[in-house]
């Protein structure tokens, strides 16, 4: 009998997604247990149909299960004593927080580092592989799948109207321009595709009769910036100071998506949006979006088969993504979904 479970998840918002396949098969198979998830606060929302209670990993009692086993105070002890199980998808490089764990008794302990053990195994599989211990056997490649709640897509309807952008991925009017979302950002900057290689894609898309609209992260701003700079046709909508779930609904009302390899970019990809993802550094394989319209173009498998790609002192992968193969396909996904 399993009845009461701990997922503790670390990472990122593209991390978080990446697990969410795990989480739906766990959920799925103790669907009368009572599961707790704690995770980073910002990507939380994303499973609240998924958990019974969310719990931020910032919170400063959950520190303690990181620290000496033997010091845990009160609270998380009496909180986490005698689980049935408690799953650790993050780094445990010293051992810390599953030796907490087995100090508070936990019947089973399963944990796994976020990097996958096996070359070439994608990182949702790597996650889902985790629960066989359980009995838990992964039927097919683990496919995130994000669905927004409904104040959310209604919030995400009414900003849409506000930003004059008619169209809408389920029921666009006959005339009206398909909306492109281009993220320009990731969570390092050598895995961004040049600004005005974004800008010249934005350009494009207008000259085509769609509504590109850029999305600005947190952390983005520098890089949003390069790319309204060296735009050279009208200066495109700009969407910022979304929560999670407000992005996901707003991004679930677009025609389609262009970004690098990001977890906004995840996200598109795990609500079924056509989506486009650059990856140059880091290995599609490993870490691309799962969608059911996703491509990515492999800068990293381009430069290998080219020389003298971008500028003569370049040494960043990205650069051998040029803007004529990101638009080819973007157009091709877009029609596959008319």
């Amino acid at each position: 009998m399993t009845d009461r479970i701990l997922v503790i998840r670390g990472g990122a918002l593209g991390d978080f997604v990446l697990g969410l396949p795990a989480l739906q098969a766990l959920r799925a198979a103790f669907p009368h247990s009572h599961l707790e998830l704690v995770a980073p606060a910002t990507v939380l929302p994303l499973a609240s149909r998924l958990a019974d209670d969310l719990t931020p990993l910032e919170r400063a009692e959950v520190a303690s299960l990181f620290g000496d086993a033997g010091q845990l105070p009160e609270e998380i002890a009496g909180r986490y004593r005698d689980l049935d199980l408690a799953v650790l998808w993050l780094a445990d490089r010293d051992g810390s927080v599953r030796a907490s764990f087995q100090a508070l008794n936990a019947r089973l302990v399963l944990q796994a580092p976020a990097i996958p053990d096996e070359p070439g195994r994608h990182a949702a599989d790597h996650l889902l592989q985790t629960l066989l211990p359980l009995g838990i056997v992964p039927s097919g490649p683990a496919i995130p799948m994000v669905q927004p709640g409904g104040l959310a897509r209604e919030a995400a309807e009414t900003l849409f109207r506000d930003m004059g952008l008619a169209a809408s991925r389920f029921s666009p009017p006959a005339s009206a321009a398909p909306v492109v979302a281009v993220h320009p950002g990731s969570g390092g900057v050598r895995k961004n595709w040049r600004p005005e290689r974004f800008a010249a894609v934005v350009d494009r898309l207008e000259r085509l009769g769609a509504r590109p609209v850029v999305i600005q992260g947190p952390a983005d701003e520098e890089p949003v910036r390069r790319v309204l700079a060296a735009v050279q046709g009208s200066r495109p909508t700009v969407v910022e100071g979304l929560g999670v779930e407000e992005l996901a609904a707003f991004l679930s009302l677009c025609s389609a998506y262009l970004g690098n390899d990001s977890g906004v970019t995840h996200l598109a990809a795990a609500l079924g949006i056509p989506t486009i993802a650059l990856f140059g550094p880091t290995d599609p394989t490993v870490w691309g979006p799962r969608g059911p319209r996703t491509i990515a173009l492999d800068g990293g498998r381009l430069a290998l088969h080219r020389t003298g790609f971008g500028s003569p002192h370049s040494d960043n992968p990205m650069d051998a993504i040029d803007v004529e193969p990101v638009l080819e396909a973007l157009k091709a996904i877009m029609h596959e979904n008319r």
